[in-house]
């Protein structure tokens, strides 16, 4: 009963193309009719990125109305794939499923030990042991991004106290910390022997185990079990996401970057392409005021970007904004090349978690002057 939902649904579809792996961003899924009523199935022909074969599909959708989701089974270059969810998909959260990977059966619960959840004191008392905090963490999605090492986490409020001893989480079974995933992770502790305030920082280290230890980082979200506040921590420096090295240790503040799913499409114009270097600049207003993420390059390595009638995707973290108002762009000539390089823009779609997304149009040519589109 109730297994439907009115919200909006949308997957995302990941897997390699030319040597690296791709995903084809959020694609919505959305019929002429009522889809995803309880009982229902829904069959949709949708354009996408030509990937060699598929290996996760992720799910998300725009509201509160909570969907039991069953499959999704993709047809793609005559392959068949099954995503096997049997999962209830609750409000915003994004849900990730490998490709004809069935859930393990269900054991019976059994009761866990009182160590799992008490402590003793050294007076003799037990004190209790919760979640604190529930969250994702998002791992790179880049050849060689994941980690089999033990990650330590340390957390400390707006008033400089600090969790103390530090969370940790590994790899388990081969099911976390991998390429291109995103995963569900739970800090227990005493909350009475804790009680942080809100978040501020969190510092990240792991301890190098494993065949390959570094880790490419993009965010960790958590939120507090007991205000429900939520606290984003992307890792990042210069536009790019941290590669956590051993015994390097990674700090970032709550809610001070954002990740930029950023699309590009290029006209059909004879000559509209274009082998300059792009750089754009977000601004709008944070907390009441104005503010900028700064010029970054939008460049993804092996592709030929721009070019005529092309659809390019860059994923860039930067400040935060509350708001989006205008983006600049400036074409500018790279070191190497003799002159300047026109090219024919038609428009750029700006999209993050949680938020709608804004496309800005232009149709016109990008010179050597920048432009500003609002």
């Amino acid at each position: 009963m109730w297994a439907g939902t009115d919200d909006n649904v949308k997957i995302s579809l990941s897997g390699p193309l030319g040597g690296v792996t791709r995903d084809t961003g959020l694609i919505k899924l959305d019929g002429k009719g009522d889809d995803h009523e309880r009982g229902d199935l829904c069959r949709y022909v949708l354009p996408a990125m030509n990937l060699e074969k598929l290996e996760t599909c992720t799910v998300v959708k725009d509201g509160r109305d909570d969907w039991n989701l069953e499959t999704i089974k993709v047809t793609h270059k005559n392959n068949e794939y099954m995503f096997y969810f049997h999962e209830v998909i609750k409000g915003n959260k994004p849900v990730l499923r490998m490709a004809n990977v069935k859930p393990e059966p269900i054991a019976p619960p059994v009761a866990p030990p009182k160590s799992r959840n008490q402590s003793t004191t050294s007076t003799g008392s037990l004190r209790k042991m919760e979640d604190l905090y529930n969250g994702f963490v998002w791992t790179g999605n880049k050849l060689g991004a994941g980690t089999d090492a033990r990650v330590s986490c340390w957390l400390e409020d707006v008033n400089k106290k600090n969790c103390g001893a530090p969370f940790i989480f590994r790899q388990k079974e081969g099911k976390i910390l991998q390429k291109g995933s995103m995963n569900e992770i739970t800090f227990r502790g005493d909350r009475e022997k804790l009680n942080l305030a809100d978040l501020k920082t969190m510092t990240i280290w792991h301890d190098g185990q494993g065949f390959l230890a570094d880790w490419v980082l993009e965010r960790i979200c958590l939120t507090d079990c007991k205000t429900g506040k939520k606290f984003d921590f992307v890792f990042c420096e210069e536009y790019k996401f941290d590669k956590i090295k051993k015994n390097n240790r990674y700090f970032t503040i709550a809610n001070d970057f954002d990740i930029y799913n950023i699309t590009v499409k290029t006209t059909d114009k004879l000559y509209s392409g274009t082998d300059n270097d792009i750089y754009i600049t977000l601004s709008g207003e944070k907390d009441g005021k104005k503010k900028n993420t700064g010029e970054f390059l939008l460049d993804k390595s092996g592709r030929n970007d721009f070019e005529r009638n092309q659809v390019d995707d860059f994923r860039i973290p930067a400040t935060s904004l509350d708001i989006i108002e205008e983006i600049k762009v400036h074409k500018k000539k790279a070191s190497t090349q003799l002159s300047h390089d026109d090219w024919h823009l038609e428009w750029i779609k700006i999209e993050r978690e949680d938020m709608p997304a804004i496309t800005f149009h232009h149709k016109d040519w990008v010179k050597k002057d920048p432009i500003f589109l609002k």
